[in-house]
């Protein structure tokens, strides 16, 4: 899958189809329309488009649009989405699992903190 953001090659597909796409959803990144952006006279006013307007985003490019708009990170908020390695996060917006209760989230210098003890009662395992 190509980037709409960066134009490189990404992961996709993990997740299920999108649309008719045949490589379905982006690992960790974005899928969206532009016509959700946009309306009569907005910043994208795509009325009367006939053409799909599917927006594939990948996770680096991602990571830059929240850290360019803080307040739409802080929206998105801690824990958004797995870490591919457990090392080392990818960015300040993943979390990873350790043991079958223990979660993790990254911090704002790249480090793991411990996440509360979740149980069953939870709702999340």
């Amino acid at each position: 899958m190509i980037c709409n953001g960066c134009g490189e090659d990404f992961p996709a597909g993990v997740q299920g189809k999108f649309a008719n796409d045949p490589n379905g959803l982006p690992d960790n990144g974005w899928s969206f329309s532009l016509e959700w952006l946009g309306y009569y006279a907005g910043f994208t006013d795509y009325l009367g488009s006939d053409e799909p307007l599917s927006v594939f985003v990948c996770h680096d490019c991602v990571a830059k649009v929240l850290t360019a708009l803080p307040e739409l990170g802080k929206r998105v908020g801690q824990g958004a989405h797995p870490s591919p390695t457990p090392e080392k996060p990818c960015c300040k917006w993943c979390y990873k699992w350790v043991g079958e209760n223990d979660i993790y989230f990254s911090d704002e210098n790249g480090n793991w903190v411990v996440g509360e003890r979740l149980t069953q009662q939870d709702g999340v395992l």
